[in-house]
């Protein structure tokens, strides 16, 4: 069985269904495609059929390249329903003398999933400290003695729509949810370097229809948050100031967009070609820059009050590091910078990756996937065991005996064993041939 994990990211531009396989503990994209997402608004699903739709090619294009039918995967989550909060557990020990194992943590940790959230889900539950007996704060308890554990959590949940949702695509897909990670944890487990993570940092990932913001310190996530704002709003002000449709303020966008506008001279123009008889228009450059920069300070404003609200801000010594497909705008990190005061970087997967493999891999666009691939294989290791992620596929009558063309020495002794079961196929085989080559009944033809 290959050590496999597939992963579909549901964004609200795109979609994205990418496989990776450990060799040698080398994590190896082995298929990945892409395409434009729709059914999906501020990165929760809104209408099945039509995310069904678009995702279902990518899945079966994934699957010849592969040449085995993938059985389940992994999905993000994100959206406006994704929220952050603090919950304590405590677990009374029946045998206080005996060492605390790493059973009885998982245990403990898993019993938050069960957790009772009014018209919502819990999504992850990320532990931040364990208290034993009068012992407060330990990170890593095993191996201890107490009588009673007190565990202190950030749990991770979503509203029970958009998750039911997801969840049913994949099931009209044919396929298995493995599991879900919400993008922000996905996304910084693809690209924070283990500095970043030990000194603190915030992720900030901007996709089209939100941006999502994660904290970690000490290799522990603090904190997740999501912004209802990404790169869909910046070309949505570009198509009303500029007059122009959703598309073409789009690859305007993409194209010359910027988020330095007093980098910009006065008299410097962007020719827009007219369509359907419609005169060509002149647009500045600065401008332009001018409509993208409000927008994307608008969004550091709201990523500068979710740090500050969890009184780290000082404390992330890593910085801000800033991915998805917004974040290739030129200056944004200057933006983020004087916004929020903090060193920015932009940032990509950083696993190493096969030379087979698609170079638009290794773009912020794709964090989110990559992420949840890392953490399948994560969370599978955990387990001790091989996901059945994918099978071979069997192409019909593809299962041919090996001694086809012998002579049939024995007959008598074939008839009553396996093996003559075998060969009496390689009877009908030349009878069909014959049948074929010379019609239904070869002793009529005669010349």
């Amino acid at each position: 069985m290959r050590n496999l994990i597939a992963a579909i990211d549901i964004g609200t531009s795109k979609s994205v269904c990418l496989v990776g396989e450990k060799i040698n503990g080398s994590l190896n994209i082995v298929s990945f495609f892409q395409t434009g997402s729709t059914g999906v608004s501020h990165g929760e699903v809104r209408n099945i059929m039509k995310v069904e739709e678009t995702i279902k090619p990518i899945i079966k294009q994934a699957e010849e390249k592969l040449g085995m039918k993938i059985n389940e995967v992994f999905i993000n989550a994100s959206g406006m329903s994704i929220k952050c909060e603090n919950k304590t557990a405590t677990a009374v020990r029946l045998k206080p003398e005996e060492l605390i194992s790493q059973q009885e943590i998982d245990n403990l940790d898993n019993e938050q999933y069960e957790s009772y959230i009014e018209n919502g889900v819990v999504i992850n539950v990320i532990p931040q400290s364990y208290n034993i007996d009068n012992i407060m704060g330990e990170i890593d308890p095993v191996g201890m003695l107490g009588k009673q554990i007190t565990a202190n959590y950030k749990i991770l949940t979503a509203g029970k729509a958009p998750i039911t949702l997801g969840k049913q695509i994949i099931k009209r897909l044919g396929l298995s949810c493995r599991g879900i990670f919400t993008s922000a944890l996905a996304s910084m487990n693809a690209i924070l370097t283990e500095e970043e993570k030990e000194l603190g940092a915030v992720l900030v990932d901007m996709g089209a229809g939100t941006t999502d913001i994660a904290i970690i310190k000490r290799n522990i996530v603090r904190y997740v948050s999501v912004i209802p704002f990404g790169g869909n709003a910046v070309t949505s002000d570009i198509s009303a100031c500029c007059n122009l449709s959703n598309r073409n303020a789009e690859l305007l966008k993409k194209q010359f967009g910027s988020c330095n506008s007093a980098s910009m001279e006065d008299n410097d123009t962007i020719r827009i070609p007219g369509t359907n008889g419609r005169e060509e228009k002149n647009i500045s450059s600065k401008f332009l820059a001018e409509i993208i920069e409000a927008r994307i300070y608008e969004i550091f404003e709201a990523v500068d009050y979710e740090i500050k609200s969890t009184g780290l801000g000082q404390k992330l010594k890593g910085g801000m590091i800033l991915t998805g497909g917004c974040s290739y705008l030129s200056g944004i990190n200057y933006c983020a910078s004087s916004k929020t005061g903090m060193e920015c970087r932009i940032a990509y997967p950083v696993f190493p990756l096969t030379q087979t493999s698609s170079e638009e891999i290794g773009s912020p666009a794709m964090s989110t996937a990559a992420g949840l691939v890392k953490m399948g294989f994560a969370k599978m290791e955990k387990e001790g065991t091989v996901y059945p992620t994918a099978t071979f596929l069997q192409k019909d009558n593809e299962e041919v005996p090996e001694d086809l063309f012998s002579s049939n020495e024995n007959p008598e002794k074939e008839k009553s064993s396996g093996e003559g079961k075998a060969k009496r196929k390689k009877g009908s085989f030349f009878a069909n041939l014959k049948k074929n080559l010379f019609g239904n009944d070869i002793n009529n033809n005669k010349a």
